[in-house]
């Protein structure tokens, strides 16, 4: 596992990484909680064929405040980002409490193949 960084729209958007396969599952965590709220997925998903990336967005762990006249559009925006430094390879998106939220109402504005969400 490792700690990487993104830079979008000028912010430093924090994520951590484990590779682990042609699967990736895409964490956006619950209003407050950081990345490491999916530490366990990360540790475990390699073992069973799967990438894992756990997003601190912006405003959560390590990554920049959002920036002024946050939307729907700009937090998919994020997540297509994201997906791209991954290769553009199918997800399955998981999110805990706000974070789920957010993918649920990002998931058609995203340019990648997603394959469930949780």
């Amino acid at each position: 596992m490792e700690t990487r960084w993104l830079q979008w729209r000028g912010l430093n958007i924090r994520f951590l990484q484990s590779e682990g396969g042609s699967r990736t599952i895409l964490c956006w965590p619950g209003i407050g909680l950081p990345a490491e709220e999916f530490l366990e997925l990360l540790r475990r998903g390699p073992s069973h064929g799967y990438s894992v990336i756990a997003l601190d967005p912006p405003g959560h762990g390590g990554s920049d405040p959002w920036p002024s006249g946050w939307s729907w559009p700009l937090a998919a925006d994020l997540a297509n980002e994201i997906a791209t430094a991954d290769h553009g390879r199918q997800m399955l998106l998981v999110g805990h409490s706000a974070g789920a939220t957010t993918l649920l109402m990002c998931q058609s504005m995203l340019r990648i193949s997603v394959c469930g969400l949780f």
